[in-house]
């Protein structure tokens, strides 16, 4: 055997023992996101934030500084992701943490429409983050799921129509398609009438063009309004708007700037929908 035979034999074995050590802390790190987003859940319906002196549960992961951006929308998303783990239909936790954190936020939606499956589990074990994510984006249900693309249209309006009823329920002036000169926007609210001058403006970014979204809000910034919100609906656009907000000169949006996921605007609407005026009353509006 010849020095370089040595030499290759060798490398083929740290990369198989480099391979398998990496494997097995994926495993570990998924298991740990399940267990984090179970104790943090336990947190937020439980109200030990408030137990342990804070101001509310946003406070509290504050306080945890999570090595991730946009923080508090990925709090949620992981306990989601938990809450997920406990249908009837998912795998055991051993399996959960192979499937790992990211194609499991994939099946959030699923989750919420009450069409999480043993057929839908098993293509989340099999398939990789990008082929499920296809996948995903090509399915419905039907008794069994059939490729037909879920239609974007119907799941912008319908973010555009909760948005819309939350700031109606603030007692805020609301409009959709909002036009100026420049651009239009997805839904915007003003504070007192529409003489006023528009205090928030919401865009929604499913399947459409982050950077034009950006260049939309940063008009809104520069006409006086400080609220700015991007609805994202995948993590290739959010990550992509974070590069975007973290450039040189985008400082000032960046601040004003709330990137916030379809979850979490389904969260907020249905507890205002069941509760409209007790936050009208929190908020003196009736």
């Amino acid at each position: 055997m010849s020095s370089r035979d040595l030499i290759d034999l060798t490398s083929q074995e740290e990369a198989k023992r480099n391979q398998e050590q990496t494997l097995k802390l994926v495993e570990q790190t998924a298991r740990n996101f399940l267990e984090i987003g179970r104790l943090l859940n336990e947190c937020y319906e439980k109200h030990y934030w408030a137990v342990l002196g804070y101001k509310n549960f946003r406070e509290y992961i504050r306080f945890l500084n999570l090595p991730v951006g946009d923080t508090y929308s990925w709090v949620t998303r992981l306990i989601n992701v938990y809450k997920m783990s406990l249908h009837g239909s998912a795998p055991p936790r051993e399996e959960l943490a192979k499937i790992g954190p990211g194609k499991l936020s994939l099946l959030l939606p699923a989750a919420r429409r009450g069409e999480l499956t043993v057929a839908l589990w098993e293509k989340a074990k099999a398939l990789s983050y990008t082929d499920l994510r296809y996948e995903i984006g090509q399915m419905v249900r039907s008794g069994d799921y059939t490729r037909q693309k879920v239609p974007v249209d119907a799941i912008h309006s319908d973010m555009q129509r909760k948005i819309e009823e939350i700031g109606k329920i603030l007692g805020k002036y609301v409009k959709r398609e909002y036009r100026t000169k420049a651009y239009r926007y997805d839904v915007v609210w003003k504070d007192a009438g529409w003489r006023q001058r528009v205090s928030h403006v919401f865009e929604i970014q499913v399947g459409g063009d982050v950077d034009n979204a950006l260049s939309k809000l940063r008009e809104a910034y520069d006409g006086g309004c400080r609220s700015l919100f991007m609805v994202i609906s995948t993590e290739e656009d959010r990550n992509r708007a974070e590069q975007l907000l973290s450039a040189a000169g985008m400082s000032e949006i960046a601040s004003v700037t709330l990137l916030i996921g379809p979850d979490e605007i389904d969260d907020i609407h249905r507890s205002m929908e069941r509760n409209p005026e007790t936050f009208r009353k929190f908020l003196g509006k009736s």
